[in-house]
């Protein structure tokens, strides 16, 4: 029976082979744009994937059980992988989602626990925060 299965190239690693699909699109994705800074506007799948591999790093760093193999690592840094996302880059994505979300409702007023995009509404808590911090004299980031 296994040697049946083998015939047939039986793939027995579902995650390792997901992992290869997933990587091989983001090259693509990268040979297409230029980096691999993928957001849920590009691609949601590949951007939880890109989100996911950012998260395993951190395990790695944090010296706890990881997904991400040397192997991996050294295959994301070759084309150009980058394990922190720039603060100004997610700026710019979450205010271009409140400009989409201006659009379709007439309101930049997200409620904080906003199911549709839950990170858009944390994000608008936290830049009324940053306002009410700058109005204090205090330092905000705004």
């Amino acid at each position: 029976r296994l040697q049946q299965l083998r015939e047939l190239d039986f793939g027995w690693d579902q995650r390792s082979a997901m992992w290869e699909r997933n990587y091989q699109e983001l090259c693509d994705f990268r040979k297409k744009n230029g980096h691999c800074h993928v957001t849920m506007l590009d691609d949601r799948k590949l951007s939880v994937f890109v989100q996911n591999q950012r998260r395993e790093y951190r395990y790695y760093l944090a010296g706890n059980a990881t997904t991400l193999t040397t192997e991996r690592m050294e295959a994301l840094q070759r084309i150009g992988f980058e394990w922190a996302r720039p603060h100004a880059q997610r700026w710019k994505e979450r205010h271009q989602e409140l400009q989409d979300f201006y659009q379709n409702s007439g309101t930049a007023n997200v409620p904080q626990d906003f199911a549709a995009n839950f990170r858009l509404g944390q994000w608008t808590m936290n830049q009324r925060t940053k306002y009410r911090q700058r109005q204090k004299g205090q330092p905000s980031g705004l």
